[in-house]
């Protein structure tokens, strides 16, 4: 939990903040510690110890470096650190979604000349009241008419998808005290081409339809506020690849990658794990090219 935001606070104070640990040393730790290696990430805080401690002190047998700090600069003061959390508090993180959680695909069969293709999918972010205090926050993949998805669950196998029912990715569950303010989504592409032919692709975050909020365009990395629980407060955003080719036969596979980030004022961003969702668009060119 967050330090006091008044009042004296100590060295020990911090550095439990920042460890988890409840005594100024552990076995393979040096005991010295400085307000500049707690202030400024990278810090060497004791050069002479034999385990050269980093940043601050740290467990030597699991090598654990806890970056974090509310001010990285001269002068360093015990006050800087009034009100400040090492991490976000939250009660539980659960990942419903496998590493790579859906895969969607569209088939141009047949086609002559130029063709083209749009394959699209949802992530629907959803708030809920759990009830005695507790709040939830998860966001769901959903399938569009424009691709045949398939979801998979953690530790579980790849199974069709029904267009309009939200598949279950990542749950974050926090007391009600405790709930950000925002989230983001952030999400990066990668894209490969097989076969013969002229070929393009183009990935865009487009407004997100058939919910009680939209997330408007480009979306990636954007703030949002984190709707009161409600269960009906739901946000759609959509992600959109498109797909072209000239007298090509072969495939385009597409890798999205994506992080969820969650916002409180006051406390470091709680980034959740990435995850994966395959497109693939495939194509077959027939007749002679015009």
């Amino acid at each position: 939990m967050a330090l006091p935001s008044t009042g004296q606070i100590s060295m020990l104070d911090i550095y439990q903040e920042k460890t988890g640990f409840s005594s100024g040393r552990r076995d393979g730790d040096d005991a010295t510690f400085s307000l500049a290696g707690f202030s400024v990430d990278g810090t060497t805080v004791n050069p002479g110890a034999s385990n050269n401690a980093r940043d601050f002190i740290h467990d030597g047998d699991i090598n654990e470096f806890r970056d974090g700090t509310p001010n990285s600069s001269t002068p360093y003061a015990m006050s800087e650190f009034h009100g400040w959390a090492q991490s976000m508090p939250y009660n539980s993180l659960t990942r419903s979604g496998a590493n790579n959680v859906g895969d969607f695909t569209r088939i141009l069969s047949s086609y002559n000349g130029f063709g083209a293709l749009s394959i699209q999918y949802q992530i629907v972010q959803m708030s809920i009241d759990l009830g005695s205090g507790t709040y939830l926050s998860g966001f769901y993949l959903e399938e569009t008419a424009q691709g045949s998805g398939a979801y998979t669950s953690n530790g579980g196998s790849a199974s069709s998808m029904t267009t309009g029912t939200l598949y279950p990715i990542h749950q974050a569950q926090f007391n009600s005290a405790d709930f950000p303010d925002s989230y983001q989504i952030d999400i990066s592409h990668a894209e490969s081409f097989g076969g013969g032919g002229a070929y393009s692709a183009t990935q865009t975050e487009v407004a997100g339809v058939g919910e009680s909020h939209t997330s408007g365009a480009s979306w990636d990395n954007s703030v949002f506020t984190l709707m009161s629980p409600s269960g009906t407060n739901r946000t759609a955003f959509k992600e959109q690849h498109t797909v072209t080719g000239e007298c090509w036969t072969g495939t385009y596979q597409g890798i999205d990658t994506i992080t969820f980030k969650y916002n409180r004022s006051g406390y470091p961003q709680l980034v959740i794990p990435s995850f994966t969702i395959n497109v693939e668009a495939d194509f077959n060119h027939v007749g002679m090219c015009p």
